[in-house]
């Protein structure tokens, strides 16, 4: 019974606004979107006997990979001047 007269006078008060509130917002929290995944590896510098660490969002990763995949085709295939 006197729990229950507490729990009255404290959600009739401001203050007990903002602590049902507290419990809503940890839940909006926990349901953001999760950050994207990062791809980290270590790529060498040119003329440094050191390499660095690059991070990149994993659909950025990609599609470098792809762009670079590309290039190498496109310096593969030899054209020359004399044509049929």
């Amino acid at each position: 019974m006197l729990l229950s007269v507490m729990a009255v006078l404290a959600a009739s008060t401001p203050a007990a606004a903002s602590v049902t509130a507290a419990p809503a917002a940890l839940s909006a929290r926990a349901a953001a979107p999760k950050k994207p995944d990062l791809v980290c590896k270590t790529e060498e510098v040119t003329g440094s006997m050191f390499s660095k660490k690059v991070c990149r969002r994993k659909a950025e990763a990609e599609r470098d990979k792809a762009e670079t995949q590309e290039q190498i085709r496109e310096s593969q295939r030899v054209t020359t001047g004399f044509r049929h």
